[in-house]
């Protein structure tokens, strides 16, 4: 007697497919949030090296590039940076980046500096590690001066030698409809007059 089994058809049915999907779903949410948060986390440092770059370039500009008396005429207002390319907003990456600088001086007789007076030592006295006998600097015989003892002539309003500028760059991400504060770069940086 030969006893013969019915063969079960063995197939998927649609509710093992969606509750698979959803256990995928499920485990891989978290690796997207995780990729999505590395992906902003770039996009942030990104945005930021650019303002670095931005404002590197615009402080050596008003270091260096400007005229110091157009520098002056903008005491203690937010001037609107001009990028290389002449505007005051530029889009990089698609990150939004605009920038304004403050100058800020310093009167001339405000600005104090020492001068210690020297002495001439015998060489005779010099021993050969090049220590002396005498004090060649004597502190407290130095004399204080300031800007305007060194330059009489000068108008303290009109020719301040020494000014600060602050340099302020803020962006925003594509994402982001407006300016966040914590996204923003500060650099101070400090000019001289020179007369030639």
């Amino acid at each position: 007697m030969i006893i013969r089994f019915k063969k079960k058809n063995k197939a998927v049915t649609l509710t093992e497919i969606l509750v698979a999907v959803v256990m995928l779903a499920v485990a891989g949410l978290p690796i997207f949030g995780l990729m999505n948060f590395s992906s902003r986390g770039t996009r942030e440092q990104s945005a930021e090296a650019e303002a670095g770059n931005l404002a590197k370039e615009e402080m050596n500009r008003l270091m260096y590039v400007a005229d110091y008396n157009e520098l002056i005429n903008n005491v203690k207002q937010d001037v609107p940076c001009k990028f290389a390319d002449g505007k005051d907003k530029v889009i990089r990456k698609g990150n939004e980046f605009f920038g304004f600088y403050t100058i800020y001086p310093h009167k001339n007789g405000d600005v104090k500096f020492k001068i210690p007076k020297m002495t001439f030592h015998k060489p005779q006295l010099c021993s050969a590690g090049g220590e002396t006998q005498d004090n060649i600097v004597n502190e407290e015989n130095s004399e204080t001066y300031s800007l305007k003892d060194l330059y009489p002539d000068l108008d303290e309003e009109k020719q301040p030698m020494l000014i600060d500028i602050y340099l302020e760059i803020r962006w925003k991400l594509p994402a982001e409809k407006k300016y966040n504060d914590k996204n923003k770069l500060i650099l101070y940086g400090r000019r001289y007059h020179t007369f030639e």
